[in-house]
């Protein structure tokens, strides 16, 4: 039985009742995407932005779809001979610029303040790389491309987690970014167990997408 908590209080937003009990019930996984961390007034985190940078810096030709997968791609291929350290380097410093700033990095973790500062949400999925929400919510993430014997190592019930479905910034050769990667994981992510859990978890929780747009390809 789900421990007992104060019901969450959410101002300025309608959520629906059933919503609200599953909150309650423990019975709520949050499903992170980037739009979280782009909510604070003024900011100017994250993949919009990544992209607008990386055309500056490798000016793809109009047959390159403006979307991060498609420039990542390209910026990789003719910047850095098809690797991704370069580009790793450019999202490790973006990161770090948001942390050294104590005023933006409040800003663009507001979203993961919340959703920490929530006891019931026990179970956060993100595809994000930054280290914001284990930060937040104080736990050693789940990064899914780990050796699938790690799950068993990570995974506790009594316990939060924070499983990062798209790799995490600590671990470059974990992220997910360029069309290839994006190939390579939809190829081999159903083989896991971590996406086998991820499946369980959508069979038997409720999910709460924050931050998504339809047209991520990524959702």
């Amino acid at each position: 039985m789900a421990q007992s908590f104060h019901r969450p209080v959410f101002r300025h937003v309608k959520v629906p009742a059933n919503l609200i009990d599953d909150i309650v019930n423990e019975e709520c996984v949050v499903f992170l995407g980037a739009g979280a961390s782009t909510e604070g007034r003024g900011t100017s985190y994250w993949r919009e932005f990544l992209v607008d940078e990386l055309i500056a810096k490798c000016k793809p030709p109009p047959r390159i779809r403006k979307r991060l997968p498609d420039v990542a791609q390209y910026y990789c291929d003719t910047m850095d001979a098809g690797n991704k350290g370069k580009l790793c380097r450019i999202i490790l410093e973006r990161i770090r610029r948001f942390m050294n700033s104590p005023e933006a990095f409040g800003t663009v973790t507001l979203c993961h303040s919340i959703i920490a500062s929530i006891p019931q949400f026990k179970i956060v999925v993100t595809t994000n790389w930054d280290q914001f929400m284990e930060r937040a919510m104080n736990v050693v993430p789940i990064v899914a491309r780990m050796k699938d014997k790690d799950l068993a190592a990570y995974w506790d019930d009594h316990y939060r987690q924070v499983i990062k479905m798209h790799g995490c910034i600590t671990d470059p050769s974990s992220i997910i970014v360029t069309t290839k990667d994006y190939d390579n994981y939809m190829r081999d992510i159903y083989k896991s167990l971590i996406w086998n859990k991820i499946r369980d978890l959508m069979a038997t929780k409720t999910f709460l997408f924050l931050g998504y747009g339809l047209r991520d390809p990524s959702f």
